[in-house]
């Protein structure tokens, strides 16, 4: 299959993936937000002639932040044994924590400029929690993607677990 086809029909499967996962964080974030930490507010604050009106610390922080993990586990489940499968060399014992470790740091990078997001389209709109997290999703989408592609699941790093893998059972 040409390389192009390829990598489409690689974002197509991760888009797809992508909508399992968000389905997850926001029906977590929901359940947070709304029954398990809504009412953690913090402020208003004034300093000098600037002041931040009190903020729902755990509606639009702690829950984000929760729901966040078990989309990212939701979504490396699927990006390992389904988008990326063909690059997934080796004894999924030996590949599978070693590559969440990886897509997890990389996801919480990507996880803080969308969560900064949120936090800066609710200060400016005053919109729901679940308005903010769409929007900020949209920006944060195709960078997970990038990455995934050239750093988590990257060809030559495949074929070096695969080389490694092969030479363990010799």
């Amino acid at each position: 299959m040409h390389k192009s086809v390829t990598l489409l029909w690689r974002y197509v499967k991760f888009a797809g993936s992508t909508v399992v996962g968000t389905g997850v964080d926001f029906l977590v974030l929901w359940l947070c937000s709304e029954y398990i930490i809504p009412d953690l507010v913090v402020g208003p604050y004034q300093a000098g002639d600037y002041s931040i009106d009190a903020f729902s610390f755990g509606e639009y922080v702690i829950s984000p932040t929760i729901s966040f993990e078990f989309a990212v586990f939701t979504n490396f489940v699927i990006a390992y044994w389904f988008v990326w499968r063909d690059r997934v060399k080796g004894s999924p014992k030996n590949t599978f924590w070693k590559n969440y470790l990886y897509y997890n740091l990389t996801s919480t990078s990507t996880f803080f400029v969308n969560l900064l997001i949120l936090v800066l389209v609710e200060r400016f709109t005053h919109l729901d929690v679940i308005y903010c997290k769409l929007v900020a999703s949209v920006f944060t989408g195709l960078m997970n993607f990038v990455i995934n592609e050239r750093l988590i699941f990257n060809k030559k790093k495949a074929f070096a677990y695969k080389q490694s893998f092969d030479e363990k059972k010799k």
